[in-house]
């Protein structure tokens, strides 16, 4: 079963994909928007600032580029999504395929950056 994170992560009404998260201690919630840094996400707090946004700003994006917050948003988000594929098998059948279809798309556009990189070294 997955961990409730409801008492951890609150969503923010009028703004998509963003969420208040406490902190670990609880004695404060950060801003995360998951759609921000091309779905990378983005937190006010101190250690994704300093760390991790820089790194995003030359526009290099890594799963480890990513603070406790924008994790436990991204855990909120995809618990209820899998929540509600159980209950509903045809919600959870259009989403597998939206699913599926969104990585092959991924994969051809990373497949596609390589493949030019590729072109280009062997025209020097």
């Amino acid at each position: 079963m997955p961990r409730d994170l409801t008492h951890e992560v609150e969503p923010i009404f009028g703004e998509r994909w963003c969420y208040h998260v406490r902190s670990r201690s609880g004695h404060q919630a950060y801003r995360v928007d998951l759609e921000a840094f091309e779905g990378n996400g983005q937190c006010d707090c101190l250690h994704f600032e300093t760390r991790f946004k820089p790194i995003l700003s030359r526009g290099i994006a890594r799963d480890w580029l990513r603070c406790y917050h924008i994790l436990r948003a991204r855990g909120l988000v995809l618990n209820a999504i899998i929540a509600s594929s159980n209950r509903s098998p045809t919600f959870g059948q259009m989403l597998s395929k939206i699913v599926r279809l969104v990585w092959e798309e991924t994969v051809n556009k990373w497949k596609g950056k390589h493949e030019d990189a590729e072109d280009r070294s062997l025209v020097r």
